[in-house]
């Protein structure tokens, strides 16, 4: 993602960013690139979409987030992006699955 908004914010163009907001997503440790869905879904692991204040109430968030307690956190996401994103850069956000 980094990359990503680097090149949208050298380039000076808006940047649509999906934020997931149910179910489970192929985790970090995981992913390899491959597209092919039945075996994404029978390997080990995925990760919760969750809401870190849901989770942990009154933990801060993070830009460093949590690599192995399988969640991924919209709202850490979120926070992520509008912390590292130019102050100037136009970032719409995308609610998907």
């Amino acid at each position: 993602m980094r990359p990503t908004l680097a090149a949208a914010a050298t380039g000076g163009r808006p940047l649509i960013v999906t934020v997931p907001i149910i179910g489970l997503r192929r985790g970090r440790r995981q992913w390899n690139g491959a597209r092919d869905a039945s075996r994404a879904f029978l390997s080990a692991g995925f990760e919760e979409v969750a809401k870190k204040s849901t989770i942990y109430p009154g933990s801060p968030l993070s830009l460093t987030p949590n690599k192995t307690d399988g969640y991924v956190f919209t709202d850490e996401f979120v926070n992520w992006v509008e912390k590292t994103k130019q102050p100037s850069q136009q970032v719409f956000l995308r609610l998907g699955q």
